[in-house]
């Protein structure tokens, strides 16, 4: 059974290491669920009349109306929450022993804090990087 695993990262701002918190989350499953998983999802994206195509699903840039889901590509919240729902009830519909998420988050000034008090901790993208790919494997 061969395993694949997708991540995504995710902060406030243009550097990580300003921001309140710093993200990695992750879903993995076997081949089989990812073959027809792509299929639907990507339907899903494609649009159903009432709101337009998407080429993929970014939360920071549909949210904020920017990148693939900005207003001159005839987005607005309306459209893009219907997109969100939409992909949440096709989540909703898959077995749960299909597949697992993880997540992994750091509070960046609790991070900085224990640094400030002499710990040696690891920088908050290497601990996401440590502990998400181990819950795939585990």
């Amino acid at each position: 059974m061969a395993l694949a695993a997708y991540f995504d990262g995710s902060w406030d701002g243009n550097k990580w290491d300003v921001s309140p918190s710093v993200t990695l989350a992750g879903i993995a499953s076997d081949d089989d669920l990812w073959s027809s998983f792509d299929g639907q999802w990507r339907a899903i994206l494609k649009g159903d009349g009432s709101r337009p195509s998407a080429r993929y699903m970014h939360m920071k840039e549909a949210t904020h109306l920017e990148g693939e889901f900005t207003w001159r590509k005839g987005w607005n919240r309306t459209k893009v929450n219907t997109l969100i729902g939409d992909l949440l009830a096709f989540f909703k519909k898959l077995g749960k022993e299909q597949y697992m998420q993880f997540v992994c988050s750091v509070d960046m000034e609790a991070h900085r804090k224990l640094i400030a008090e002499g710990c040696e901790l690891p920088s908050p993208a290497s601990l996401c990087n440590d502990y998400c790919p181990s819950c795939v494997l585990y």
